[in-house]
């Protein structure tokens, strides 16, 4: 018995997905690739990151590729649900917290904040933790029901 590395099985069932779905040979090809490149972006991140999804969507936001590389990831999560690999998809997560990015005032406060913790020597992983926390956290307080007024 020969061992399959999990993430080459998962590219081959995700290719026969994208094939049953009748999408172009060139889309699969590119898909494919773009998920090999996430899956290379997993093995570099340390395992005990907060967010490995969420370096590798930092890593493609510049690329002039990010849309596809967004849609093929996106694509992967529809897979993952429908295989039943996972119960929600968790780029719809990233989604919401990308609201409270959009808001000017947010983003000058964490940018200081993240200015401040440079000078202050901070490791840039610890930044970029803490900038993580604060945004799901941002997340959380605008899902959160308000305190019951008394």
């Amino acid at each position: 018995m020969t061992n399959i590395p999990v993430d080459q099985l998962l590219l081959d069932s995700y290719r026969s997905w994208l094939l049953n779905r009748q999408l172009s040979p060139s889309t699969v090809k590119n898909y494919t690739s773009d998920l090999k490149s996430y899956f290379q972006t997993l093995k570099n991140e340390n395992p005990f990151s907060y967010s490995p999804l969420n370096a590798y969507l930092q890593q493609i936001y510049a690329d002039s590729n990010s849309p596809r590389y967004l849609a093929s990831l996106n694509l992967f999560c529809q897979f993952g649900l429908d295989q039943k690999l996972i119960t929600q998809n968790p780029l719809s997560q990233i989604k919401q917290a990308k609201k409270t990015q959009d808001n000017p005032d947010v983003e000058a406060l964490i940018t200081k904040f993240s200015q401040e913790l440079n000078r202050l020597k901070t490791p840039p992983s610890t930044v970029k933790n803490y900038i993580n926390d604060l945004y799901l956290y941002l997340r959380w307080l605008e899902n959160s029901p308000p305190p019951n007024a008394t």
